[in-house]
């Protein structure tokens, strides 16, 4: 495995890089490269934590995705790792390839000022990923993005949305990280046959849980508000006040199966159907004043 070594007094001249002050909870990233010669700068993904168990999953996933990832490079919709991180004698995270003039997806989402229908074209790319994952061939092992939500995903210049977490993926049967939609909806814990658990409790990533994810950011983009937080009973609510918007069957089908024993289904192809003008009547401000009631805020 190749490997990028610092010594710490290049470490400490390093700049952190976080245009738009992304919270990212597993990283802090330092770029590596200066910026009069933009070619070939590269990310340095300092990991929060290096224990021995913490590090030894992730140095697996990134042996994994150095040694068997090219089916994934060939998409073009993955930036996976492409070397070791050793500052003074310790691996302190990995590399991965620098998108210039990108943008955090999450940035995207989250302002008012660009259009619905902008962030719903971004965010089929979304879903697209996902569903190239589940048909990759050539790699390998059983593979999720796992850690589905906004902030892992970036838009090049070009509109071409790419996912940069990879080394956090669930691969094979390592151990799962942490994921930030499938940790904190406690209704997913009820469907244990559906979303199964280790010994530890943590949700084994799959393509439902990837789907789950997703079906998330969709929500969470149309009503403003953290829809995963929210009870089965404001829930339906909600997807009940969807369906009055004209939102079509179809769509609210893919999304209830999120909550019963059936395996999930990506609304990606009924994007297109959605009747942008009345979803703007789903953020949560309007949802609140037609109805009373308050989704979770972001």
């Amino acid at each position: 495995m190749k490997a990028t070594i610092l010594t710490n007094t290049q470490f400490s001249k390093l700049k952190i890089y976080n245009p738009g002050d992304i919270n990212f909870v597993e990283c802090i990233l330092y770029m590596i490269g200066s910026a009069r010669t933009l070619k070939g700068r590269r990310l340095l993904k300092k990991f929060i934590t290096t224990n021995g168990e913490y590090l030894g999953r992730k140095l697996l996933n990134i042996n994994t995705l150095i040694d068997n990832g090219e089916p994934l490079i060939e998409t073009n919709k993955f930036i996976l790792p492409d070397t070791l991180g050793i500052v003074g004698g310790e691996v302190i995270g990995c590399t991965v390839p620098f998108e210039e003039k990108s943008t955090n997806l999450e940035l995207i989402l989250k302002n008012p000022k660009i259009k619905l229908e902008e962030k719903i074209n971004l965010l089929k790319q979304v879903g697209e990923i996902i569903e190239i994952l589940s048909m990759i061939e050539g790699f390998p092992h059983e593979i999720h993005i796992g850690d589905v939500h906004e902030a892992n995903f970036i838009i090049n210049e070009k509109g071409e949305i790419k996912t940069i977490d990879m080394d956090s993926a669930y691969i094979s049967n390592n151990k799962p990280f942490n994921s930030k939609y499938l940790y904190l909806c406690s209704t997913l814990y009820k469907l244990p046959h559906k979303y199964k658990t280790n010994e530890e409790g943590v949700i084994i990533p799959s393509y439902n849980s990837d789907v789950f994810c997703y079906i998330m950011m969709i929500l969470n983009t149309i009503s403003s508000a953290n829809i995963f937080e929210l009870p089965i009973d404001d829930f339906y609510n909600y997807m009940n006040y969807l369906e009055d918007l004209e939102v079509p069957k179809d769509f609210l089908f893919c999304i209830e199966k999120i909550y019963n024993n059936a395996n999930n289904e990506t609304p990606l192809h009924y994007l297109d159907s959605l009747p942008i003008q009345n979803l703007y009547q789903a953020h949560k401000s309007v949802y609140k004043a037609k109805t009373g009631r308050k989704l979770s805020l972001l």
